[in-house]
């Protein structure tokens, strides 16, 4: 549903403020698919959390496309990045 449309640096050498930079925007919902998220409750899974960065850009994307409710499965959390 979501579509990375650029390539980015790898979030694991970057700190917090350095990886929220790194995703502004990244993801977005292709016009075919908004009548799929609109309105909708939406999960996002994730394999690895740091600092919530990536699922945020996502969240951003999938509100912007009209989600009505988003929420995340993680399946591990790693200490969080230094901050800055």
């Amino acid at each position: 549903m979501l579509l990375r449309t650029r390539d980015t640096p790898a979030q694991s050498r970057l700190t917090r403020s350095e990886r929220l930079h790194n995703l502004r925007g990244v993801f977005k919902v292709p016009p075919e698919r908004v009548g799929g998220i609109a309105g909708r409750r939406v999960v996002l899974v994730d394999d690895i959390m740091t600092t919530g960065a990536t699922l945020d850009a996502a969240a951003q994307a999938l509100r912007h496309a009209g989600a009505r409710h988003i929420c995340a499965i993680v399946v591990a959390r790693t200490p969080r990045a230094p901050r800055q």
